[in-house]
């Protein structure tokens, strides 16, 4: 049966299929042969690998390439899920985000279809992005968003929305300017279907006024998108997790709809943008849409002029009302409160600080943090001076928690030292929901 949500890990690998000819093809280039593959075909080639377990555990999806990593483009080593939505997955590969000019490289955007679709025959690649269907392993082609002068990305702005008709689909993407002040954006749409063979359609440009907050446009503070997700097969979340949420209807009458939600006052945080930057927010903050359709917030407290202590970080929860009027407060509990909890004492989980909360998209009040072990050496010079500390994981774990109980329910734990488990970026999807026969974890 399949899973109906998942936690997933953002970071998408670029692996070697098994039995290919891969390395084969990499001694070929190092002494001046070549496959003669384009990076599209090369990355056409690919396969989606989806590796699914049930949460707490993190689901992983890989590409299986089957020539050599350098046909792949310049910088293309791996992945970036954008978001996801009835069981399509939006990909950044390499250093490709719309805005980034000249250091995109060969990247391009995959989509990656998790639910069974009508066999196609692969389209000539082209430039653009790539198409994933995984029934069939079909790949289907949309140009990259054009540039226009002046035009700078806003992070990972990518939205793929399933169409209530048939295999529709659409891609959303926003953009904006390097002008000082009230700067300009451009909503970027491209509208397809997962069953044509030649991933026809355009992007259609759309310049827009957004309903932003001043002081969120220039010149010291600037709207930043961290995450974005889909409300319904027309309504897009783009999220600012300091800030707030600019919500887009793209089927209203009169065109594309925005309104902007601030976050409840005591959750801002306004930064410039050069220390704003440097932040990632996902480690302590992240939003979701739910199961009744209700966005949800969640944030573990860190941020603040002031010291404080592991134990007196508070984690809180608020809903945002239906018509978006009102954000509702929800059960907060201090990090020492989770450690002196019973369930948490019974399974013997150290105290260490929580990160990266992601909110269940299935059972109401339940959120998934991770705990960090690690201890710091001295760096020692071949002299046997000190010049530093090194950071050593020790173990990982992660707790699926219930904020109304106050409860533990279960965990998860991995000892080994890798750095990437520290801070994995993770996403609630219901792409799980809709795959056909996936190769999942036992």
């Amino acid at each position: 049966m399949a899973l109906p949500w998942v936690l997933v890990d953002r970071s998408v690998a670029f692996v070697v299929a098994e039995g290919s000819s891969s390395e084969k093809g990499n001694e070929a280039c190092a002494i001046g042969g070549s496959s003669g593959l384009s990076p599209q075909e090369a990355m056409a080639a690919m396969t989606p690998e989806p590796v699914v377990v049930a949460p707490p555990d993190v689901t992983r999806l890989s590409m299986q390439r089957r020539t050599p990593a350098d046909h792949l483009g310049c910088g293309v080593y791996g992945g970036e899920i954008s978001s996801t939505h009835k069981g399509l997955v939006v990909i950044y590969t390499g250093f490709y985000r719309p805005g980034n000019g000249g250091f995109s490289g060969d990247g391009r955007n995959l989509i990656y279809h998790s639910g069974g679709r009508p066999a196609c025959p692969p389209p000539p690649p082209r430039q653009g992005r790539l198409c994933y269907h995984c029934s069939s392993n079909a790949v289907s082609t949309v140009p990259p968003v054009p540039d226009s002068p002046g035009m700078k990305g806003l992070g990972n702005t990518g939205v793929v929305l399933r169409q209530s008709t048939g295999g529709d689909y659409c891609l959303a993407e926003l953009i904006t300017s390097f002008n000082p002040g009230f700067p300009e954006f451009e909503l970027c749409v491209w509208s397809g279907s997962s069953t044509a063979s030649t991933g026809g359609g355009q992007w259609i440009k759309t310049p827009v006024h957004l309903p932003l907050p001043e002081n969120l446009c220039g010149p010291n503070h600037f709207f930043q998108i961290d995450m974005a997700f889909p409300l319904s097969s027309s309504q897009i979340c783009w999220v600012d997790l300091l800030m707030g949420i600019l919500v887009c209807n793209l089927s209203a009458p009169q065109g594309p709809e925005f309104e902007f939600i601030s976050l409840p006052v005591e959750h801002q945080l306004y930064l410039p943008e050069n220390k704003r930057l440097q932040l990632n927010p996902e480690e302590f903050r992240s939003m979701c849409c739910v199961r009744s359709g209700a966005i949800k917030f969640v944030s573990l407290e860190v941020y603040s002029d002031k010291q404080v202590a592991a134990e007196q970080v508070t984690l809180k929860t608020c809903t945002l009302s239906p018509g978006f009027k009102t954000w509702e407060e929800g059960k907060s509990w201090s990090v020492g409160e989770i450690w002196a909890s019973e369930s948490f004492k019974k399974m013997e989980l150290p105290h260490l600080m929580l990160t990266c909360p992601v909110l269940s998209m299935n059972e109401d009040e339940v959120i998934y943090a991770n705990l960090n072990d690690i201890d710091y050496v001295d760096d020692v010079d071949e002299w046997g001076e000190i010049v530093g500390m090194d950071l050593v994981p020790k173990g990982h774990y992660r707790i699926e928690f219930d904020v109304l109980q106050n409860k533990v329910l279960k965990f998860w734990k991995s000892s080994t030292g890798d750095l990437s488990l520290l801070t994995p970026i993770l996403l609630a999807s219901d792409f799980s929901a809709h795959l056909q026969g996936p190769r999942t974890a036992t």
